[in-house]
């Protein structure tokens, strides 16, 4: 996510977005699991006056783990925290505290190899996505949102083909009152080098 056009309540735009970096190291792997911790930064790159950006800095340690169960079967989960650097004022803005906190999250996505021939693999896979908002702020609470839970359901599939190369559809809803977002629909593509 380089760039970005924002037809929304900024305007119309288009410009660098805040950039996200990071790099993955492998702690552990064998033939039927593999645990790798992932960090991430975010860089607050995008004009945040034209809703390319939310000005802020942030890091993101996640623990990845996958484990094989069985020839067809398999499980995805992940565990991580978004710390962020600074931001924006809280409410009072004459408070030492900030809008931006700390998000907690985890996730857990079994799937199954319906199709398996050759390189090509076709995968349903069912996700549970969870959120822990620990502290900040929220306009629409009108203040702090401490301990806020959020759980969304998510339900596709993965088409691999060949070492690495794989699509995803998928489609998610909220659980919970508390939301991101009601509805999503993701595509993803993952290329393996």
């Amino acid at each position: 996510q380089a760039f970005v056009a924002n037809t929304g309540s900024f305007g119309d735009s288009f410009g660098l977005s805040d950039v996200r970096a990071g790099f993955k190291f492998g702690l552990s792997s064998d033939a039927n699991s593999q645990m790798t911790l992932q960090v991430l930064g975010q860089f607050p790159t995008g004009d945040a006056s034209k809703g390319l950006g939310n000005n802020r800095a942030s890091i993101e340690p996640t623990f990845l783990y996958w484990t094989q169960l069985g020839s067809r079967v398999s499980v995805e989960a992940q565990l991580g925290s978004v710390f962020p650097l600074d931001g924006s004022a809280g409410v009072p803005t004459r408070g030492s505290d900030k809008f931006s906190g700390r998000v907690m999250y985890y996730g857990i996505g079994p799937s199954f190899d319906l199709v398996s021939r050759g390189n090509v693999r076709f995968s349903p896979v069912f996700e549970l996505v969870g959120w822990h908002v620990v502290d900040g702020f929220s306009t629409a609470a009108g203040g702090p949102i401490d301990g806020v839970n959020i759980l969304n359901a998510k339900f596709g599939g993965r088409l691999a083909l060949g070492a690495g190369n794989s699509f995803y559809v998928g489609y998610g809803h909220a659980l919970t009152d508390s939301v991101w977002y009601d509805d999503v629909l993701r595509f993803e593509y993952r290329l393996g080098l």
